[in-house]
C-alpha cells in the first residue's frame, strides 16, 4: 500500500566474491540442519479422515540413486526411517537436477487440507505508528545507501511519519560519510516542523560521523561544512545505532522515491563545487584528471566509493593503503579529493613537487 516493497522475478549478482576465502568467512551460517529446537504441536480439524496414497512408480534407472539419498537423509538426521504400517502416507517426489543428483521431497496435499492452521491479525498501520505529541521528546532515525536517503520520525520507538529520497548523480560521488550527513539534514528539514524548538535525538548507522560532529568545522570539508551551518538551527544530540535496528529507514534509503530529490532547487545554491575553492588552474586539474584515467588504482578506488566500500576486501595492495580514509575519500568527476585535498596520482606526484619548490 505505501509502496515500500516490491516484488521482483529475478535477482542479478551483483560485486560478487573473486575468491573462495571470501564465501567461508560466514560459513557458520550455512552449517547444519537448520532444525528449530524444539517440537513443534500441529493441530488436526475435527474429523479428518487419514488418507493413504498410492506409492507413485519410480523409473529403474533411478532406484539405486533414490535409495543412495535417502539412506544419506536418514544418516544426516534430516528423515526417519518408518517400518511400521501408518495412518497418513504422502506420495514421493523425485526431481533430478542439472548435475545429476536426486532431490527428494512429499506431496502432502491430502495432510495440509486436514491441518488446523493459527490464524494472525496483521498489524495495521495505526497499530504500528502513533500521532505526534509535543510533550514528548522526538526522535529522527536516518541511514543513506549508495542510491537514496531514508529518515523516520518517531516518538518512543514508535513512528510518526517517514521521508525518503534519491540521490543526484552528483551526490552519489559523495564520500559515504557525506551521504551519511545529507540523510541528517534531509531528516531536519523534512520534520522541521516537528523538531524546530525543540530538544531532539539522531540516530545513525555511521559510527565516523558521530566522532566528526565533535570537531570543529575547520577540520571538516566545505561540503560538510555547509551541511552543518543547515543544521545550526537545530538542537539536537546524534547518537549511534545498529544498522540491524533501523530496518525502516534502510529500507526507505533502499526502496528509494524516485523522483524525490534532495536538496530543493532553492538550496541548490549552497552545494557549490569543491573544486571552485582550490587554488589550483584547470590547467593542472585537467592534468591529474587525465592521469587518474590511466592509474588503476584511482579507477580501482572509484569503482569501491559507488559501492559504499562493500567490497573492500579483495583490493589490490596499492589500493588498500587509503581504505582507512575511505570515510574522507570522494569524486568529483576523475579527480580523487580526501576532504578539500585533492590526491595527486603517482605518475605527477614529482612533477607537482618540483613545481611547489
Amino acid at each position: 500500500m505505501l509502496g515500500l516493497i516490491r516484488k521482483c522475478d529475478n535477482v542479478n549478482s551483483v560485486n560478487c566474491c573473486k575468491s573462495i576465502s571470501n564465501l567461508c568467512n560466514y560459513n557458520h551460517v550455512f552449517e547444519g540442519l537448520g532444525n528449530l529446537p524444539s517440537k513443534y504441536c500441529i493441530t488436526w480439524c475435527e474429523n479428518s479422515v487419514p488418507v493413504v496414497s498410492v506409492t507413485r512408480k519410480v523409473a529403474f534407472s533411478l532406484l539405486e540413486p533414490l535409495k543412495a539419498e535417502l539412506d544419506r537423509m536418514v544418516k544426516a538426521g534430516e528423515i526417519d526411517k518408518v517400518t511400521e504400517p501408518t495412518d497418513w502416507d504422502s506420495p514421493l517426489v523425485i526431481v533430478q537436477k542439472k548435475n545429476g543428483a536426486l532431490q527428494v521431497c512429499l506431496d502432502p496435499q491430502n495432510l495440509n487440507r486436514s491441518i488446523k492452521r493459527s490464524q494472525y491479525n496483521l498489524p495495521t498501520f495505526e497499530d504500528i505508528t502513533t500521532f505526534f505529541n509535543p510533550r514528548v521528546e522526538s526522535e529522527i532515525v536516518v541511514d543513506a545507501s549508495p542510491f537514496g536517503l531514508g529518515a523516520v520520525l518517531q516518538q518512543r520507538g514508535k513512528p510518526i511519519a517517514f521521508a525518503s529520497s534519491t540521490l543526484t548523480p552528483a551526490q552519489r560521488n559523495y564520500a559515504h560519510i557525506e551521504k551519511e550527513l545529507l540523510a541528517v539534514v534531509c531528516g531536519c528539514k523534512k520534520f522541521h516542523q516537528y523538531v524546530y524548538g525543540t530538544k531532539f535525538k539522531i540516530y545513525s548507522d555511521h559510527k565516523p560521523l558521530i566522532a566528526m560532529s565533535k570537531k570543529p568545522l575547520s577540520a571538516m570539508s566545505l561540503r560538510m561544512q555547509r551541511f552543518y551551518l543547515q543544521l545550526q538551527c537545530y538542537d539536537y544530540e546524534i547518537f549511534y545505532k545498529p544498522g540491524k535496528e533501523m530496518f525502516v529507514s534502510d529500507t526507505l534509503s533502499r526502496a528509494h522515491l524516485i523522483k524525490n530529490h534532495f536538496p530543493t532547487p532553492e538550496e541548490d545554491s549552497l552545494v557549490l563545487s569543491v573544486l571552485d575553492s582550490l587554488p589550483i588552474s584547470d590547467i593542472k586539474l585537467q592534468e591529474i584528471s587525465d592521469a587518474n584515467k590511466s592509474n588503476p588504482t584511482v579507477q580501482e578506488l572509484k569503482s569501491l566509493s559507488e559501492c559504499s566500500w562493500d567490497s573492500s576486501k579483495g583490493v589490490s595492495l596499492s589500493a588498500k593503503k587509503y581504505l582507512k580514509y575511505k570515510d574522507e575519500l570522494h569524486f568529483v568527476d576523475d579527480l580523487l579529493l580526501k576532504l578539500d585535498l585533492i590526491v595527486v596520482p603517482e605518475s605527477t606526484r614529482r612533477e607537482s613537487l618540483e613545481q611547489i619548490a
